[in-house]
């Protein structure tokens, strides 16, 4: 997949110095953003590693990963919500 997500313009160093995928490209968009776009497989390890950027990654491409990260929201919404985390239950369990 062709993947774009968008990180604060001070994140411009960070991936100036440091390739995570080597099909990684970066420009800046007209307010200074930074795009970063790489092709790369909609799995897991992707989910993970942009989740770990916290809210400072917008995935604007492809809609297959928004839709995963969305699903993954209502999830955690609905496991944290709960009242009484003596009741809460690890997935697959």
């Amino acid at each position: 997949y062709n993947v774009e997500i968008l990180f604060p313009s001070f994140f411009e160093q960070i991936f100036s110095e440091k390739k995570f995928h080597y099909s990684q490209k970066m420009k800046k968009d007209k307010q200074g953003n930074v795009l970063l776009s790489m092709h790369v497989p909609v799995d897991r390890d992707l989910i993970q590693w942009i989740l770990g950027w916290s809210d400072r990654a917008v995935v604007l491409k492809p809609k297959k990963l928004r839709d995963e990260l969305y699903n993954m929201g209502k999830f955690l919404v609905k496991k944290y919500k709960r009242q009484d985390s003596k009741k809460t239950k690890m997935s697959g369990t």
